[in-house]
């Protein structure tokens, strides 16, 4: 055999090899899959934070003022609380969730349902809104209480500065609720997080205090 038919003969091997191994590649892609392409089994606590974050009325508007709630049992659905204040009003909206979003963001992933982008997976939450009017005395009066209740939470840093860096530990409370709470008024912001202590039989942090307030509020109870 000369040498131009062996490398003709090798050259029409390689594109042959080539061209199936193109059709199979994209005969995969064109297959569909029984499993997601990126699975996420477990949420990550950030992309849940942002879901719950995103939930809010259809016709909301946000205000001069605006402070939010989001209160996380252990096992029963979340809950929303949004106090919002201006020369427009001032008013507590209530949004209550028909099952745990935890639950239902691990149902979309299941199904390959679940987006990339958390704000594209709070579509899929179902959440009822309530409107409560506020005076401008009552508004005045949550907001101050949150002020007081924050500046004893910012004091407690420092001990909880000083156990960490001794003991290295940190202090978890199983079984608690957890509140999602931040504040905005177009010039501080301010966002924290806060657990529920009465599950460790210590007496609950003023800002908690607060947050119950609201959510009573909101239940028509204060």
């Amino acid at each position: 055999m000369s040498t131009r038919s062996a490398f003709l003969r090798t050259t029409c091997h390689v594109v042959a090899f080539c061209l199936a191994a193109t059709s199979i590649l994209f005969g995969q892609r064109a297959t569909p899959k029984t499993h997601c392409d990126h699975p996420q089994r477990l949420v990550l606590l950030w992309y849940y934070e942002r879901v719950m974050q995103r939930l809010e009325p259809g016709n909301y508007h946000q205000r001069p003022v605006t402070m939010t709630i989001v209160s996380i049992p252990n096992e029963d659905p979340e809950s929303k609380f949004i106090l919002v204040g201006g020369p427009q009003g001032f008013e507590l909206l209530k949004g209550t969730l028909e099952q745990n979003v935890y639950s239902s963001l691990l149902d979309l992933d299941d199904s390959c349902r679940l987006p990339q982008n958390p704000d594209d997976a709070a579509k899929y939450v179902r959440i009822k809104w309530e409107r409560l009017q506020l005076s401008s005395v009552k508004f005045a009066q949550l907001h101050q209480d949150f002020v007081a209740a924050l500046t004893e939470y910012s004091a407690d840093m420092q001990n909880r500065y000083k156990a960490l860096t001794e003991t290295g530990k940190v202090t978890a409370t199983l079984h608690s609720t957890k509140y999602l709470i931040s504040y905005n008024n177009s010039t501080e912001q301010i966002e924290i997080t806060a657990s529920s202590m009465q599950s460790n039989g210590k007496k609950e942090p003023a800002i908690i205090e607060w947050a119950d307030r609201i959510a009573l509020l909101g239940q028509g109870k204060r």
